[in-house]
Formats: structure tokens, C-alpha cells, sequence
């Protein structure tokens, strides 16, 4: 199964941001998932739009999608989680 990682970058420290989605990763990883991580996707210079576009373009791929504790203060988490639910995504909340 492949899981999508979604939660806030915008408006954080950008490492921080990182460190947590690698945290969520490894765990997933060692539960049998096929990670895919928005912060090794998209480069940190790149525009939010393009991020988004990169971003849910693999979400589509996913079966899964797990959301990090502050997804609710991204608007793109938020957009994610709209299409995971309209894709009947599996989901799974920290």
C-alpha cells in the first residue's frame, strides 16, 4: 500500500516542517507502506501552486493518506484531505 503524507509547510520553519513529515515516514515505512513524503517531492524554492500540483498528483496515486496533527492550519492539507475524502482515500489522523 502507498501512503501520501499531508500536513502544514507553508508558514512554519521549513526544517521543522521536514523533520516532522521524516518522523511520520519511518514509521509508516516500517509498517509496510510506500511512503510518499511532499517534502522530498517539492524543493523548498518552488511556488505553493506547484507544490500542490506535484503534491496531489501523487496523493491521486495513493491508497492512503495520513495527516499530521496540524493539517487543519494548511490550506493545501486541507484541499488534500477534501480529495482524499472525495476519493474515498483511506485516511488516518495523528
Amino acid at each position: 500500500m502507498k501512503a501520501f503524507i499531508s500536513g502544514r509547510v507553508s508558514g512554519i520553519n521549513y526544517e521543522y516542517a521536514k523533520r516532522n513529515f521524516k518522523k511520520v515516514e519511518k514509521v509508516l515505512v516500517k509498517q509496510g507502506y510506500e511512503v510518499v513524503n511532499p517534502t522530498t517531492l517539492c524543493k523548498k524554492e518552488w511556488s505553493w501552486l506547484r507544490c500542490m500540483i506535484v503534491c496531489l498528483w501523487h496523493l491521486i496515486k495513493c491508497d492512503a493518506v495520513y495527516f499530521l496533527r496540524n493539517y487543519k492550519n494548511s490550506k493545501g492539507a486541507m484541499i488534500e484531505y477534501k480529495i482524499a475524502k472525495i476519493l474515498g482515500k483511506l485516511m488516518y489522523f495523528e
